[in-house]
């Protein structure tokens, strides 16, 4: 392990066609145990299976000890978050806008 935290780009469109290879690379992230960096700053629109991604993401990462932040967070992704009910959950009541 190089100590870097692994980043991870989300992409505009957070759809059930995208899930697929983007769960893969956050679990392959979480099993690094070196921290996880997302970036949901191009995020355009979102749907309630990627919230359910992300959070389950958040999750594993609390379970593991690992340190999951947010790089940034789009006004989209944020307000999808909120709609849901689980923007703090999601840790994003502590990134900057």
């Amino acid at each position: 392990m190089n100590g870097v935290e692994p980043s991870i780009s989300l992409p505009p469109h957070l759809s059930l066609d995208v899930l697929p290879e983007l769960a893969v690379a956050l679990r392959k992230a979480l099993t690094a145990d070196q921290g996880l960096l997302l970036d949901g700053a191009e995020v355009k629109s979102v749907d309630g299976a990627s919230l359910q991604l992300l959070l389950a993401t958040l999750q594993t990462a609390s379970h593991k000890g690992v340190h999951c932040r947010w790089q940034a967070v789009s006004p989209a992704l944020k307000d999808a978050a909120a709609l849901a009910g689980i923007r703090k959950e999601l840790s994003m009541d502590e990134t900057q806008p």
